[in-house]
């Protein structure tokens, strides 16, 4: 079983690294184990106990009691979200009406209230876990975003604004997970003249969720500089995010370019709104659940 480090399971859980080693002191919880050198691991069920802690104190249960809860026969365990067991999402956290949380956000957007905005993120990520997370939150966000720019009602101020602060988030949830994963290395990128990256980094946490390492090359990559890229650092496998910006045709020809870059050899994974449902030498997941089944097999294998 992989153990993780305390900064891994402060960003898993969005709990501060200080509060975690106050509540070990007081309540020998979450309780580690400890290297030679004194560092703290921690099993993967561990973030699981902490999101249900962290929703037992949402419903104002004191900190104290909320540990008992969690640390007892099972009263309070949640559902996994980490790697092996950890990629499915928490299925207890009753989420509040869709256009209640989604109006919130785009508020916060109009008015570029950054520290409000990453606070919702936090909250809303501790309590889902990380797969509802994007699947519940990022997914409707992202394309109410683009609804909104495109009605007019968003500047591009606005609009980068929010891409900025999602993508800031995005990397404190995967980053320190995908770092200390141990799974096959994965490359991340999206083809020659697609700029939109978001969904890119919800790819990115959904593999590295899985136990995969994860190297990001972002945006706008040519096919001939991504085989480059997969040859030196050793990939077994590119996961491409395609939007709507790109026509169709250009999307397939720059696929077959990608593919006859690589060879044989290297998995093609392309997902997104963009992507073509039928291309017979990619793999096409059709959800970032499909996506995280495909990484739990490869992780797996």
């Amino acid at each position: 079983m992989k153990l993780l480090s305390i900064g891994t399971v402060s960003e898993a859980c969005g709990i501060p690294i200080d509060t975690l080693r106050t509540w070990e002191r007081r309540y020998h919880f979450p309780a580690p184990q400890r290297t030679s050198g004194g560092q703290r691991l921690y099993s993967p069920d561990t973030v699981d106990r902490l999101l249900a802690l962290k929703r037992a104190m949402a419903d104002g249960m004191q900190v104290s009691r909320a540990v008992q809860l969690v640390t007892s026969t099972g009263e309070a365990a949640p559902a996994p979200v980490l790697a092996g067991a950890r990629s499915q999402a928490n299925e207890s956290y009753e989420a509040p009406p869709a256009q209640h949380w989604l109006n919130r956000w785009l508020h916060l957007v109009a008015t570029l209230d950054s520290d409000a905005l990453d606070q919702l993120f936090r909250r809303d990520h501790g309590l889902m876990g990380t797969m509802r997370f994007l699947n519940e939150r990022c997914g409707p966000f992202l394309e109410a975003l683009g609804q909104e720019w495109a009605a007019g009602r968003l500047t591009v101020a606005n609009e980068h604004f929010a891409a900025e602060r999602f993508r800031e988030f995005m990397v404190r949830v995967w980053g320190p997970i995908a770092a200390e994963n141990t799974g096959p290395l994965v490359l991340c990128a999206t083809m020659p003249g697609e700029h939109h990256q978001l969904g890119l980094h919800m790819a990115a946490a959904t593999v590295a969720l899985a136990g995969l390492r994860v190297l990001f090359l972002g945006a706008n990559m040519p096919p001939q500089d991504t085989a480059q890229a997969v040859r030196m650092a050793g990939a077994v496998a590119v996961v491409v995010s395609i939007s709507r910006a790109i026509e169709p045709p250009t999307v397939r020809r720059q696929l077959y370019e990608l593919r006859l870059a690589l060879g044989d050899d290297v998995t093609i994974v392309a997902g997104g709104r963009g992507a073509p449902a039928n291309y017979d030498t990619i793999v096409s997941p059709v959800s970032l659940d499909g996506l995280a089944a495909w990484a739990t097999d490869l992780f797996n294998s």
